[in-house]
């Protein structure tokens, strides 16, 4: 599941679970229990990732928002600070970010 979520950038979850054999229902419920966390908690950090990678390599916060399909770069700067407790300019500027994949 992981690495079709990561391969698209359109989830069709309806598809997804077809494809898995499961209801979208069941396919939420084995998701969180396999991965470790609900689906929608894993695109947003997916998004982030994407977001962090297009800054890191030089693209602007707006740029890099449109790039990891956030709305704007306000709705970047939202999500990252709930997810971090702080906001881009400061995660980016002083923080060097290493992911596991």
């Amino acid at each position: 599941m992981c690495a079709y979520l990561d391969r698209s950038d359109e989830v069709d979850l309806a598809r997804l679970a077809h494809e898995a054999g499961l209801s979208p229902r069941q396919m939420r419920h084995a998701f969180a229990r396999d991965v470790g966390l609900p689906m929608r908690a894993y695109l947003r950090w997916k998004r982030l990732r994407r977001a962090i990678a297009a800054v890191e390599g030089g693209a602007s916060l707006s740029a890099a928002a449109a790039a990891a399909g956030f709305a704007d770069s306000a709705h970047l700067s939202r999500v990252f600070r709930e997810q971090f407790g702080m906001t881009p300019t400061q995660g980016l500027s002083s923080i060097r970010w290493r992911t596991l994949d």
